[in-house]
């Protein structure tokens, strides 16, 4: 094995790297076909086995209160500080039986036309739909700090459409609408 590929895996990712530049060399001066309803996916993803986003509860040796309400302190946002989202995403995503071809979309909620702000746009929350064509599901998953309820307005939710948020970004009247609207799930 030579010294720039360590692992198996390097050497797979290598390979396929080369096949995608072949391709793509043997295709030059050919049409750009990628208007076509499903474009040629050209591309890999790798994905590597880390530690959870999300904190593990540890209990306490002694029934004491004082460490009890220290725990549950802890559990006001269960994810572990430096969590980045496209991680998160990940987690997520096979947390509720999806797929690893599953894709990720940003969804961009149209403002509300029977009330629109000049500062809606800006407020409005960043909303990943996340789709498995393989399984024939779709969820939209929120991760920001804070929901704005415009946004919901905005994402015409219906009683099929699975909502993922941060239990720490939601108010209780908004989590109590939320759930009227969607099938909403908290993390």
């Amino acid at each position: 094995m030579r010294d720039d590929f360590s692992t198996i895996a390097d050497i797979g990712k290598e390979r396929i790297r080369r096949v995608i530049a072949k391709m793509k060399s043997e295709r030059e001066g050919e049409l750009d076909l990628q208007t076509r309803e499903t474009p040629e996916d050209l591309g890999f993803r790798v994905f590597k086995l880390e530690e959870s986003h999300f904190r593990r509860w540890t209990g306490t040796a002694e029934k004491d209160p004082g460490e009890l309400a220290e725990q549950m302190e802890l559990f006001n946002d269960p994810l572990l500080p430096g969590w980045k989202p496209e991680d998160l995403l990940w987690e997520i995503i096979l947390k509720e039986g999806l797929s690893l071809t599953s894709r990720i979309e940003p969804v961009a909620p149209a403002v509300s036309a029977a009330k629109p702000r000049r500062d809606a746009k800006s407020a409005l929350n960043t909303v990943w739909r996340v789709t498995d064509d393989d399984k024939n599901q779709t969820l939209l998953i929120c991760l920001d700090d804070k929901l704005n309820p415009e946004t919901f307005r905005a994402l015409d939710l219906d009683r099929e459409t699975r909502f993922i948020c941060r239990d720490a970004a939601l108010t209780d009247e908004l989590a109590a609408n939320l759930a009227l609207q969607c099938r909403l799930k908290t993390i």
